[in-house]
C-alpha cells in the first residue's frame, strides 16, 4: 500500500520540485512608481509614468519613462521624468515665442508704406 502511494505521489513531488525553481524566478524583480503625470481622456492617456525597477537589489534601481500620446505608447526611455517634461515645455514655449514674434512683427514690415 505504502510503495504504491510513493509511486503515485513521485511524479507530482518531482513535478512540484522542478516547478519552484521557475514559480520564484518569476518574481525576481520589484519595482514602484516614481512620477505619474498622465491625464486619461477617455481611453486615452497623455504625459509621462516614471518607473523604478529593482533587479538585483533594493538600493539600485533602473529608471524607466515612458511617454504616453493616446491610445499608444509614443517611446519608452531612462532619462528622468523631469528633465523630459523640463525640455518639452522648452521646446513648446520656445515655438510659442517664436510663433508670437513672428505674427506680431511680420504684420509690421508688411504694414510699412514703400518707398517707391
Amino acid at each position: 500500500m505504502k510503495h504504491k502511494l510513493i509511486l503515485y505521489l513521485a511524479p507530482v513531488l518531482i513535478l512540484a520540485v522542478c516547478a519552484m525553481p521557475l514559480a520564484a524566478q518569476a518574481q525576481w524583480a520589484t519595482g514602484h512608481t516614481e512620477h505619474d503625470w498622465r491625464i486619461s481622456v477617455g481611453a486615452n492617456s497623455y504625459g509621462l509614468l516614471q518607473e523604478e525597477v529593482y533587479t538585483i537589489d533594493l538600493v539600485h534601481g533602473t529608471r524607466i519613462t515612458t511617454i504616453y500620446f493616446g491610445s499608444r505608447t509614443w517611446t519608452t526611455t531612462r532619462f528622468r521624468a523631469d528633465d523630459i517634461a523640463a525640455l518639452s515645455l522648452l521646446i513648446v514655449g520656445a515655438v510659442g515665442v517664436l510663433s508670437l514674434k513672428k505674427l506680431l512683427y511680420g504684420k509690421r514690415v508688411h504694414d510699412q508704406p514703400s518707398n517707391s
